[in-house]
């Protein structure tokens, strides 16, 4: 049957095994002699190197060493067993399996090879992950702007009209246009805006108790609130609405490999990147996912002092207003107008990515995990949001000093 996409399922192999932490190399190796029988020969040697093993993932790196292959050769052919983790079931898996095929549609992403019961398999991406370190690097930060920029004029976009209309009802966005250089094939039928997910966040939190009604209503009526400011206040036209990433930790950002000028010379050649991990690609405004990818620099400890000046902002901008128009094909001299505005717009969303990320902590802590504290993470991103809030409606008292993490972003 075709997925609500448009793509035909049949297209993805399917496994019929599963992936076990506990066996986890016996379990990894079954998968892959399934997928290709071949390599079960006493001349090849299986090697499986253990990437990550996260909160919602794990990640084994899968090497067929072959007689006839060097090792630069088996190195091209790696593949990547990708495993869902115990927290999978608060991620819609069918909607990230459809974007990553629309994503390797538009070579935005690996193809992806097969399925199995509880994981992905597919290509290796050359390179490393970034670290968070390197986010200040400007040849690091301008190569992550370039990609994003990419990202977000390749692929198809819908109107705010559409989104404000829709999204308020209940109904999945619908990617329906893109700008003249988008490879028009399939289209994602149906998608999640940011709203939704935010929704279906809160509607995931407990309500036994008094105290728990209270704090899920007061987390919608938040929602609510945003809602209306954004929806009534939104004016921007390109880039509009696009299809995001949505989780641009550096963690998901390859670092390809090449000659890569790892000084922060501003004048040094931006390094070249790929994101990985869909889990949370989405509709959201491009402005929504740059304030978001900032906030990232703060690490999942909240060093605020780590957030990146007016200046490292404007330079990051001012790369994305330029590859975009490339992208789009517009006229160089659209440059200065974008920059202009999404310099403008990142500042207006900056304080949504942390109810956004404060609501992923609180649902995550329903299950709890030793070695991190969403629950507290939680907490600390929504008192960055509150933080936002007191400055943009006023609410703040004449003379008060604000938080931390709204003296940091005024830095320039």
């Amino acid at each position: 049957m075709p997925s609500n996409n448009g793509f035909a399922r049949a297209e993805l192999r399917y496994i019929p095994l599963s992936y076990c932490r506990d066996d986890s190399e016996n379990s990894a190796r079954k998968i892959i002699l399934n997928y290709n029988p071949e390599w079960e020969n006493p001349v090849n040697k299986i090697e499986i190197v253990q990437f990550a093993n996260g909160l919602t993932n794990t990640v084994l790196k899968v090497l067929i060493h072959r007689p006839e292959l060097t090792n630069s050769e088996v190195e091209d052919e790696a593949l990547l067993i990708r495993a869902y983790g115990d927290r999978g079931a608060l991620i819609d898996r069918e909607e990230e399996i459809n974007t990553h095929l629309f994503l390797a549609q538009h070579d935005l992403a690996t193809p992806l090879l097969a399925r199995f019961e509880n994981g992905l398999l597919y290509p290796f991406v050359p390179g490393r992950p970034c670290e968070e370190h390197e986010l200040f690097s400007a040849p690091v930060f301008r190569g992550i702007a370039r990609h994003l920029a990419k990202w977000h004029a390749v692929l198809p976009r819908i109107s705010n009209e559409y989104s404000s209309r829709n999204s308020s009802k209940g109904h999945p966005a619908r990617i329906t246009t893109g700008p003249p250089d988008s490879i028009k094939q399939t289209q994602m039928q149906t998608v999640s805006t940011m709203w939704e997910v935010m929704a279906n966040w809160i509607s995931k939190l407990p309500d036994s108790t008094q105290e728990q009604c209270d704090r899920r209503l007061k987390l919608q009526k938040e929602l609510s609130w945003m809602k209306a400011r954004f929806n009534e206040n939104n004016t921007t036209d390109e880039p509009n609405l696009v299809f995001t990433h949505g989780d641009l930790i550096p963690g998901n950002i390859i670092i390809l490999p090449g000659k890569n000028d790892m000084q922060s010379d501003h004048e040094s050649e931006p390094v070249k990147v790929r994101f990985i991990d869909y889990e949370c690609a989405g509709i959201q405004p491009a402005a929504f996912e740059i304030a978001s990818f900032f906030y990232c620099w703060i690490g999942t400890e909240c060093d605020y002092t780590r957030l990146p000046t007016r200046t490292t902002r404007r330079q990051f901008l001012a790369e994305y207003a330029k590859s975009y128009c490339e992208r789009c094909g517009l006229n160089s001299s659209r440059e200065g107008e974008i920059l202009q505005r999404m310099c403008h717009e990142v500042d207006r969303y900056r304080g949504i990515p942390g109810f956004y990320w404060a609501l992923w902590g609180f649902v995550h802590s329903l299950k709890p995990d030793p070695d991190f504290d969403s629950a507290s993470y939680g907490e600390k991103r929504l008192l960055e949001y509150y933080a936002w809030k007191e400055g943009s409606d006023g609410s703040r008292q004449e003379g008060e000093k604000p938080p931390l993490c709204e003296q940091q972003w005024a830095r320039e």
